[in-house]
């Protein structure tokens, strides 16, 4: 007799689930430093700071869980994100007229109007609350020049006259290191002291405490309903019989390092966090079908998952002559 167990019949389609839409932020060893740095310069009011590490290790997953958690401790906080792009020509309006984009007002009129509108609204944003700060998130800017960074040191200086602090997190590659380095050794204090007092290094996965800190959280993270872990949702039957992803962390890291090792070892034995999601989504999403009570992860999967991946592809790029220079600029 076949008896019908609702323990393993999921809440809702699997197509629904927040990790199918990449909806989601797990945290790191890198991203809990980012926010320690990012706090202090929040609680004391202090100047900006740069985020930078190789590409695919999770920077742009940072600047999200940092927005989230800032706002969650400093209420009222309010925030923006700017992308730095290469332009051939740099305008002052174009400048101005994507930060007011970016903070929800009208981007018509001229360069005067839009700064003057920008400020206004960073103003009123800062004094809503205690700390009277505004959040500002730059990804990629050392494809700006120099106009762009003292466009934004004259926002600064603007807010601070109405006593709000702008906060700017600068995040990109191994670049913003030599970046804020120009910056020093043409005594350009005024940018460095305002925008990239410090620099945080932002690094993958470095080892298997915290491999498996981080398989754990997938084991424990839910999205409304705390019966149903990710873990559980995607594989009902074999989490009830004791599966958990948190203990294939010895395979997920052999795999892996064996893979490193057979390329070179171009880079030291971490993991990108991007690539590691990549994994953990290929095997919840695509395989969640083969759910039952005996399922498990051997050494096979997990490199056929690696092999299905850009990994190797990733590994190439880091061995390119322009990448180890870099990298090893560090």
């Amino acid at each position: 007799m076949k008896i019908q167990d609702n323990s393993i019949i999921r809440p809702k389609p699997v197509a629904e689930h927040a990790l199918c839409s990449q909806d989601y932020l797990i945290p790191t060893d890198s991203i809990s430093l980012a926010w320690e740095h990012l706090d202090m310069a929040l609680r004391r009011r202090a100047g900006g700071f740069i985020i930078c590490g190789p590409w695919r290790i999770g920077k742009s997953s940072a600047i999200q869980y940092l927005e989230m958690t800032a706002k969650a401790k400093y209420k009222g906080l309010y925030s923006a994100t700017l992308d730095g792009e290469t332009k051939l020509y740099v305008s002052e309006r174009d400048f101005f007229a994507d930060i007011c984009q970016e903070l929800g007002v009208k981007t018509s009129g001229s360069s005067g109007e839009c700064k003057r509108r920008a400020v206004d609204q960073m103003i009123s944003m800062g004094q809503c609350n205690a700390k009277r700060l505004f959040l500002l998130f730059i990804d990629e800017p050392h494809k700006w020049t120099d106009l762009q960074l003292n466009w934004l040191c004259e926002i600064y200086d603007k807010l601070e006259r109405h006593n709000v602090r702008l906060i700017s997190v600068m995040v990109g590659q191994q670049t913003l290191v030599e970046f804020r380095k120009n910056y020093i050794e043409r005594a350009n204090g005024v940018v460095v002291d305002r925008l990239m007092r410090q620099v945080v290094e932002f690094h993958g996965i470095r080892d298997l405490e915290e491999l498996k800190m981080v398989l754990g959280g997938y084991d424990s993270m839910f999205e409304s309903n705390p019966e149903w872990p990710f873990t559980r949702f995607f594989f009902p039957q074999a989490y009830l019989a004791g599966f958990r992803l948190q203990d294939a962390t010895e395979i997920i890291w052999s795999a892996f390092v064996d893979v490193i090792d057979a390329n070179g070892k171009i880079l030291e034995y971490w993991i990108p966090m991007k690539h590691l999601t990549m994994l953990v989504e290929a095997l919840f999403e695509d395989y969640c079908y083969k759910d039952a009570p005996d399922f498990t992860i051997d050494r096979g999967f997990i490199d056929f998952l690696i092999g299905q991946g850009d990994f190797l592809v990733y590994l190439s790029a880091l061995a390119s002559p322009s990448s180890r220079r870099c990298y090893d600029s560090e």
